[in-house]
């Protein structure tokens, strides 16, 4: 799994990937992301993008591709 993490105004997100599409958004809790570290891919950096654009009120629309599983 491949994994990048996201400060947003909802607090900091973990964004997870199977390399192909987005398998989960997770909140981190009180106690932060801790020490793994990210793997990102280009399934997180486009939900990155869009989840930074949509906290802008730049987009209302997300088209990240996601699994059904």
């Amino acid at each position: 799994m491949n994994f990048q993490y996201l400060d947003s105004p909802v607090g900091t997100l973990r964004l997870v990937s199977n390399g192909t599409h987005l398998t989960a958004i997770e909140f981190e809790g009180p106690d932060g992301v801790g020490d793994a570290r990210e793997f990102r891919d280009a399934v997180l950096a486009e939900c990155a993008e869009q989840l930074t654009d949509y906290f802008a009120a730049r987009s209302r629309q997300q088209y990240a591709p996601r699994s059904n599983s």
